[in-house]
């Protein structure tokens, strides 16, 4: 049966391919991204020509444009079946390193974008007694790695976003999973998007040559296996 599905973060990586491959299922597609009359045009454009696929311009950090998105999906669908909270944004370098600011807009997108999205969703769907809300979080979710804590400390929440609400919401027939994926060659891991990156550099300097060479076994051994499975 044909579900409309709702899916953050679609411009490029897991959130892109997740709505060309759910457009090809048969499914209707609401392909959430930011920048759809700006840097996000082309691919807006290229996701919007295929069957079952309408783009919805929305900014996950933000109140209102989240508000409007599914406001606006729910007056033309009528529902949404399943919310995928995709959008995401990585980063890493050692804890001292980050700035507050720099953390708190990770956890914008990352952690408090999932909230928003929940809010917005869940009164529709808790009224049509129905509902699967996917959330991507990450591969580490289960224990946690150097040079990466702010990143996983916002996908942790979204763990525990997901495992404490399911009991408050089951009794509505909405179900809740997360998703957590390894290295895998999208945009966010191939260089092509930054994302947030620890911004104190004379932090970073003070710890040095050993620092770095951790880091850099490590992302040897993460992205290695990557490699040898491509």
């Amino acid at each position: 049966m044909s579900k409309t599905i709702f899916i953050t973060g679609t411009s490029t990586g897991f959130g892109k391919l997740t709505a060309i491959t759910l457009s090809n299922a048969g499914h209707t597609v609401i392909a959430g991204m930011r920048g759809t009359n700006g840097k996000n045009e082309a691919v807006a454009k290229e996701l919007a020509a295929l069957p079952n696929v309408e783009v919805v311009d929305i900014d996950v950090t933000n109140d209102e444009s989240v508000t409007k998105a599914f406001e606006q999906t729910l007056a033309k669908h009528g529902t949404i079946d399943v919310l995928i909270n995709n959008a995401g944004v990585a980063g890493y370098g050692v804890w001292e390193s980050w700035t507050l600011d720099q953390i708190r807009n990770m956890f914008e997108v990352n952690f408090y974008g999932v909230i928003r999205t929940y809010q917005a969703v869940l009164p529709s769907m808790r009224k049509a007694k129905n509902g699967l809300i996917i959330n991507l979080t990450s591969g580490a979710s289960g224990h946690t790695l150097p040079f990466m804590g702010p990143y996983l400390a916002s996908k942790f929440g979204v763990e525990s976003i997901t495992e404490g609400i399911q009991d408050e919401l089951s009794e509505f027939g909405i179900e809740n999973v997360s998703i957590q994926p390894g290295v895998y060659p999208t945009e966010m891991n191939n260089g092509q998007k930054s994302g947030l990156q620890a911004d104190k550099a004379d932090i970073i300097a003070e710890y040095g040559e050993e620092a770095a060479a951790k880091f850099n076994a490590l992302g040897g051994a993460l992205f290695g296996k990557w490699h040898n499975t491509i």
